[in-house]
């Protein structure tokens, strides 16, 4: 019992668009954290210990978070691409066993 090609065409497109959103998304985000990095004049800026400037109303963001936040989006993005990628192993495997079980 294999799926029509009309719904594994439909299904892979849809996969590809889900990617691509991904992609688009992750990488927009990590680029508009650095370039924030590096258009706001946070380079000098210290908080007192303990404080985070998103997370304290006195504190401000520092240069350092930012750039530490834009490693994270990057992180987002390979978690993204990671389960993506098991996600079309899953399939792919699955179609060769059960095209395998029907010769």
């Amino acid at each position: 019992l294999s799926p029509s090609p009309l719904a594994s065409s439909s299904t892979t497109s849809w996969m590809y668009q889900c990617v691509m959103y991904d992609i688009i998304l992750g990488v927009l985000g990590t680029l508009t954290t650095l370039t924030a990095a590096r258009d706001f004049p946070h380079r000098r800026i210290t908080n007192a210990p303990g404080q985070s400037g998103t997370l304290s109303h006195v504190a401000i963001v520092t240069q350092n978070e930012m750039i530490e936040h834009s490693f994270y989006q990057g992180l987002n993005l390979v978690q993204a691409l990671y389960l993506h990628g098991m996600s079309w192993w899953n399939i792919h495997r699955g179609e060769e066993e059960s095209g395998s079980g029907s010769g």
